[in-house]
């Protein structure tokens, strides 16, 4: 990491964590004016983490996305992206405080692995695949943190759980929510993980499938969400259940990111490294 691309990290990680205090703050507090201006400051540290991206890349000559740091960086800001889009296109601004907490676990844990020189590019990542598979497989994950989030809303609400849930849309909306958010993040995870990750498996391996673990738990991901899209259309499985099938499939999601490259060994295993 060089300084520059340190002090502009650090500068966008310091905007989203006081951009999700606000956020947290307005949540508590029902202070319209605080969610509002968390919301420029998150913008602010998104176009920050964005230019210490373009940084890297200048840095490197390739897409950041070949080790923990990189993925967990743009990972973050794929996420942080998504929510922009939700507020400001979408308009529904009740799920900032409830994702926020995710992309700033993201960029923490980024920093841990940041490695202290820019690593030498294997062969099989030198291809136009890497970027178009990688960021199409993170945005669709990107919109299951948002589908989770509404999912844990939703628990929330139907819980009762004392002034929390009061504080919450009603349950429907965030059923609803949840399920546009895992409905946008599916058929971008579903061709960038599995349809150009296969194309380039192919390219780089000389085979399209080969039972390695992040193929293997990039395919569980895929089941387990296409249980849950599914399930809705043709089993009518909504509310409760609906909101389970949407934390197991983040749970996975999370494990095809970080389980498989930290705990198991195979040709993806290099993305753990720097």
């Amino acid at each position: 990491m060089t300084p520059v691309e340190f002090y502009l990290f650090a500068a966008a990680f310091v905007f989203y964590v006081t951009g999700a205090l606000l956020f947290t703050f307005s949540f508590v507090l029902s202070r319209t004016k605080l969610v509002k201006t968390g919301a420029l400051i998150t913008v602010v540290g998104f176009i920050t983490h964005t230019i210490a991206l373009l940084v890297r890349i200048n840095a490197t000559g390739y897409a950041p996305m070949t080790n923990m740091y990189e993925s967990l960086s743009f990972f973050g800001w794929s996420t942080v992206g998504v929510l922009i889009i939700v507020r400001h296109v979408m308009h529904i601004d009740f799920a900032e405080a409830f994702t926020a907490p995710v992309y700033i676990i993201f960029m923490g844990l980024a920093y841990s692995f940041a490695p202290d020189r820019i690593p030498t590019l294997v062969p099989a990542l030198q291809s136009w695949m890497l970027p178009a598979h990688v960021i199409l497989a993170f945005l669709g994950e990107a919109w299951f943190v948002v589908g989770f989030a509404a999912a844990v809303m939703f628990l929330i609400k139907e819980s009762g759980f004392s002034w929390l849930a009061d504080k919450l849309p009603d349950s429907e909306k965030l059923d609803v929510f949840s399920y546009r958010a895992i409905s946008l993040g599916y058929p971008l995870f579903t061709f960038g993980a599995l349809i150009l990750g296969m194309a380039w498996a192919h390219k780089a391996w000389g085979r399209y499938w080969g039972w390695d673990p992040k193929e293997v738990w990039a395919l569980v991901t895929f089941i387990v969400y296409s249980l849950y899209l599914h399930g809705r259309y043709r089993w009518g499985w909504k509310g409760t259940l609906s909101a389970w099938l949407a934390i197991v499939g983040f749970a996975v999601t999370l494990f095809t990111l970080f389980g498989v490259n930290l705990l198991l060994s195979g040709l993806h295993s290099y993305a753990s490294g720097g």
